[in-house]
């Protein structure tokens, strides 16, 4: 870490200080809705204390089963896939003592999110309630054990799978299984209406469930030990806050002695088993087609897309976010014609926004990702233009199709006129060429070749550029459309319009911003590519 910070370089020291006020800022968010939501439920007369005591249970629970499921997935690359882990093996450590290392390594990485996000909950929790700093500190030292122990839960899991089944298909599938896990809680948290709890006159219908709030949720996982431990803590009950703090640590214990058994016992054997190499059966052809260059690339990234589960996984995120997106447009309660297209015309920025993220999760790490075989990129007969428009038309794919989904059917849910829904699809659509060419030319002009994840794509500096860089176009994007609306309701209730020549100015703002936000990149990503060395 030493060496890490003396070798900082001035870029690197303003990218630090970037991320660190981006996360300042996000979890003041989160903060700041944790507590109007605790303040509210805490208020509710006679049920206020138990509909706090049950969201509390709740989201320790949810917490819980999420870690479990990322350090199984988690621990397949940390442990059996590590690097470092044949050379550690050479070494004369002991087994326990790697295993133990890398176990460490998998929780934190399974739950270091779930830890900074609980941060701004328990702190609002704590203000809320009146705990005090005190209190605070206390939670936070219970949340190390509580994580570490669903941690520990998803090694053993990985460990007795790979035992029995090949370690490189396990992980395939848990990570679907994972992402369908995570794509359900979503989904049943938005279609369950959480905002109903709000409304008065659903506080009768919340009354009757008072016996089911009142009652434990899972009392044997380490989760309502937890809740056990900060209801004792609030309620000043400090036998049953040494009860529950002794299950809770010593459940923990007991679960890093059976992982550290379970090392010694199969470990090696399953690790070792792995290192063969699989076998396939291809199918012989002694045909040779001859492909366009742009063909070619194509469908060597449609066929590297459909054999890593890591990427195509993925597209079922879109489908939740799509569904839930919908749905909560579908909701928004909307009493008149002019909050109708109101809304209309925000949801353009709204989807805006969820395209530039699917543009940084698809298009923007698509150089990135060709890692030590750029090589052959660079000595194929083909231009760096043809290999980087490649990647803007693959990626156009999801980025294009999510944009004109989102956009037409929003559209049709708020039943909006027919020129702001024309408008607002055609605004989307530009506006996504647009962001799907930036990522692209972003991607190009900030490659990282050596990387572990496609996370660590996405997280660089580069990444953080486009982000930055794609909310501004959307921002200006969105305002200069604001002109075009204002002047048509003007028109359609009948008030005087503003003078049709403003219209001439926007449309050039709009064309000039657009054709810059897709050729520019684009050119700056293909004179990046041209001075790459091999």
């Amino acid at each position: 870490m030493r060496n890490r910070l003396r070798g900082l370089s001035f870029f690197d020291e303003v990218k630090i200080a970037l991320f660190i006020f981006l996360n300042l800022v996000f979890l003041a968010g989160l903060f700041a809705a944790s507590y109007r939501m605790l303040s509210y439920l805490n208020g509710v007369q006679l049920i206020g204390h138990l509909l706090v005591n049950k969201l509390l249970t709740m989201v320790f629970l949810t917490s819980f089963t999420m870690v479990i499921f990322s350090a199984l997935i988690t621990s397949f690359s940390t442990i059996y896939f590590s690097k470092d882990l044949p050379w550690l093996l050479s070494t004369p450590l002991e087994i326990s003592k790697i295993f133990a290392i890398k176990a460490l390594d998998t929780s934190f990485y399974a739950s270091w999110m779930v830890f900074a996000v609980m941060l701004p909950f328990l702190l609002a929790l704590a203000i809320v309630k009146g705990g005090g700093l005190v209190f605070f500190a206390a939670v936070l030292a219970l949340l190390v054990p509580f994580l570490l122990s669903a941690s520990l839960c998803g090694i053993i899991a990985s460990i007795l799978m790979v035992r029995v089944f090949p370690a490189r298909r396990v992980r395939d599938a848990m990570l679907v299984l994972g992402v369908l896990f995570l794509m359900g809680v979503f989904m049943l948290f938005r279609f369950l209406e959480p905002e109903r709890l709000v409304r008065p006159e659903g506080m009768d219908a919340v009354a009757q469930y008072l016996s089911f709030l009142d009652a434990p949720t899972a009392v044997y996982l380490p989760s309502w030990w937890l809740s056990g431990a900060v209801f004792s803590l609030l309620g000043s009950q400090w036998k049953n806050f040494v009860y529950y703090t002794s299950l809770l640590v010593g459940g923990t214990a007991s679960l890093f002695f059976v992982t550290g058994l379970l090392a010694k016992k199969i470990f090696l054997f399953g690790w070792a088993q792995n290192q063969a190499g699989q076998r396939r059966r291809v199918a012989a052809s002694r045909k040779y087609g001859y492909r366009r260059p742009v063909t070619a690339l194509i469908w060597k990234d449609v066929k590297i897309f459909l054999r890593d589960a890591n990427q195509w996984s993925q597209l079922l995120f879109l489908a939740s976010l799509s569904s839930v997106y919908l749905f909560s447009i579908y909701k928004i309660p909307l009493d008149t014609m002019y909050l109708q297209n109101l809304v209309a015309f925000f949801n353009v920025g709204l989807i805006g926004f969820v395209v530039s993220a699917v543009a940084l999760r698809f298009v923007f790490p698509s150089i990135s990702i060709e890692g030590d075989n750029f090589w052959l990129i660079k000595a194929a007969p083909f231009t760096a233009g043809q290999f980087l428009a490649e990647k803007m038309i693959f990626g156009s794919v999801p980025v294009m199709s999510l944009a004109l989904l989102l956009s037409a059917a929003s559209g049709l849910l708020l039943k909006t006129d027919a020129p702001v829904f024309w408008a607002s699809v055609g605004a989307v659509m530009v506006m996504a060429a647009g962001l799907n060419s930036m990522a692209a030319g972003f991607g190009a002009m900030f490659p990282i070749f050596k990387m572990t994840s496609i996370a660590q794509i996405e997280s660089s500096h580069g990444g953080v550029f486009y982000i930055l860089a794609a909310l501004s176009y959307i921002g200006i994007n969105v305002s200069l459309w604001a002109l075009p609306l204002q002047n048509y309701f003007q028109i359609k209730f009948g008030h005087a319009a503003v003078p049709w020549g403003s219209f001439i100015w926007v449309g050039l703002s709009l064309l000039v911003l657009n054709s810059a936000a897709v050729l520019v990149p684009f050119k700056l990503g293909v004179m990046s590519l041209k001075r790459m060395e091999i």
